[in-house]
């Protein structure tokens, strides 16, 4: 899907919306309120669905945000994003060496914060080549976070301790960079 990176939060929604309605013209008689739980749910439901319409890449260079995300398969005798993600959702611990480039780094950042969105009790740890690329994930979740809509956010405000090397919302969800 591509990015539509040029709408606001509201014209996002809207978009999505219709996007989903014709698939499901259910969703067209809803109201603002059910829709928007709807999507809480969809999300909550299924990472792979709050990747398609609200995963987050920030260009490092030109700073342009695209939103949605398409997995791709692997590429070169790497291991694909999707099975990459099925290993993240089936709770395997992933350790990767890796190629620049492949997108692994953000879709960790991307699930990282659909865990801290929408799971209870959730406390990361990063573990990177040194504190630098450790807070630098932690800069990533801050803008994959920070471009949910305010629907997806209601449950996991930023409270606590946030700052370059941890990252708190909602009442027990932490990203934190710890000292070997």
């Amino acid at each position: 899907m591509a990015g539509r990176a040029d709408l606001t939060e509201q014209e996002y929604l809207a978009y999505v919306r219709a996007k989903l309605t014709a698939d499901n013209p259910y969703i067209a008689g809803m109201s603002q309120q059910e829709w928007e739980q709807y999507l809480y749910n969809r999300c909550a439901g299924s990472f792979a669905f709050w990747l398609q319409w609200f995963g987050v890449i920030v260009d490092e260079d030109s700073g342009t945000i695209t939103r949605g995300l398409d997995l791709w398969d692997g590429v070169r005798g790497y291991q694909g994003q999707r099975e990459y993600c099925r290993l993240l959702i089936d709770g395997k611990d992933v350790i990767t060496g890796k190629a620049r480039q492949l997108g692994a780094s953000w879709l960790a950042t991307n699930f990282d914060c659909w865990e801290m969105l929408f799971k209870n009790n959730i406390r990361l740890a990063v573990i990177a080549q040194n504190e630098k690329y450790a807070v630098k994930h932690i800069t990533r979740l801050r803008q994959v976070y920070d471009n949910q809509p305010a629907c997806l956010r209601i449950k996991a405000p930023v409270v606590g301790s946030d700052n370059q090397q941890t990252f708190g919302i909602g009442t027990a969800q932490t990203l934190s960079v710890c000292d070997a």
